[in-house]
């Protein structure tokens, strides 16, 4: 984008017009698709084609600093006489679709402001796996996955084949997080086991991810084989549902039977500092997991947080983080 404006010096006596203005190399600058919770740089190179230097004092984002921001050579700056200055710009969108803005520069120059036209799209994150495995422990299957990524996800069927051939049985289901740019944790038991037939030897998982308008995506984990699993020790396990929350979440204690009662729980925040402790009663030793609701007071304000969970096995810690309302 280019404002022209008559410039007027005095020599010897003459009035001489110069045509004159600051000038972007470009002009406009597209930065094309980029994911919700990425971003992409870019750099406007300001050309100054006066005889004399000129000096930019103020450069800012005219509408949307959201999405488009200044990442260096931001303003004060002098241009000197048909010299060149280079700004760093970025583009971090914070919605789905186009969104423009324009760069200003102002100063005491023939011309000020001066404008450079900013535009991205804003485009979807697919829900992204990061892992996806299968574990066999006394009672059945433990399935985990985890995604970096979720856009517009409602959630996920956990489905089994008896063989890589035969049809897949849906065997339940979890909740998506809709869409989030961090980590997200998944477990889901299969304890279904005894309905598989005496001689099926190999089982396939996989889960349908389903967004909220219907689209599916499915994820396979590699085939196991029953007759050669390794077996997993009924380990004491904690799981915290929904992560991150933002009204009660619940605690998950996984085989809390099986060791000495009660449980300590104890929630520090991101500082180390005490929120609460708490002793956890588990009422029969031969359930297989137990529930435990945690008051959302217990997490005073928004912010991360980590519970620790300490039995005679051992301490286990996670990192949970309440939203705001």
């Amino acid at each position: 984008m280019r404002y022209r404006v008559r410039y007027r010096l005095l020599a010897s006596g003459l009035c001489l017009f110069l045509s004159v203005s600051l000038s972007a190399l470009g002009q406009d600058i597209n930065f094309g698709d980029v994911q919700l919770g990425s971003y992409k740089d870019s750099t406007a190179t300001v050309q100054n084609p006066l005889p004399v230097p000129v000096t930019v004092t103020a450069s800012y984002m005219k509408n949307n600093p959201s999405d488009f921001s200044i990442i260096a050579g931001a303003a004060p700056f002098t241009i000197p006489a048909g010299g060149t200055h280079y700004i760093g710009l970025r583009f971090k969108p914070t919605a789905l679709g186009i969104r423009t803005d324009s760069l200003v520069l102002e100063g005491p120059y023939p011309g000020s402001p001066f404008y450079v036209w900013l535009q991205g799209r804003g485009v979807p994150v697919p829900v992204e796996l990061a892992a996806f495995t299968a574990t066999r422990t006394d009672d059945g299957v433990v399935l985990r996955w985890t995604t970096a990524t979720e856009t517009n996800n409602y959630g996920f069927e956990i489905q089994r084949s008896p063989s890589e051939s035969a049809g897949f049985q849906t065997i339940g289901f979890l909740p998506g997080k809709g869409t989030s740019v961090d980590e997200q944790y998944y477990v889901f038991f299969d304890r279904g086991l005894a309905n598989i037939p005496p001689a099926t030897r190999t089982l396939t998982y996989r889960i349908k991810q389903v967004d909220f308008d219907g689209t599916a995506t499915f994820f396979y984990a590699p085939p196991i084989r029953l007759d050669e699993m390794k077996v997993e020790p009924e380990e004491f396990e904690v799981y915290v549902f929904p992560n991150p929350f933002r009204s009660s979440p619940t605690l998950m204690l996984r085989n809390a039977g099986a060791v000495s009662q009660p449980i300590r729980v104890r929630i520090f925040d991101a500082m180390g500092r005490t929120t609460a402790d708490l002793q956890v009663k588990i009422a029969d030793r031969k359930v297989r997991s137990s529930s435990v609701p945690l008051d959302r007071d217990l997490f005073p304000c928004a912010g991360t947080y980590f519970i620790s969970v300490t039995s005679v096995t051992g301490t286990k810690l996670v990192r949970v983080h309440r939203l705001n309302r």
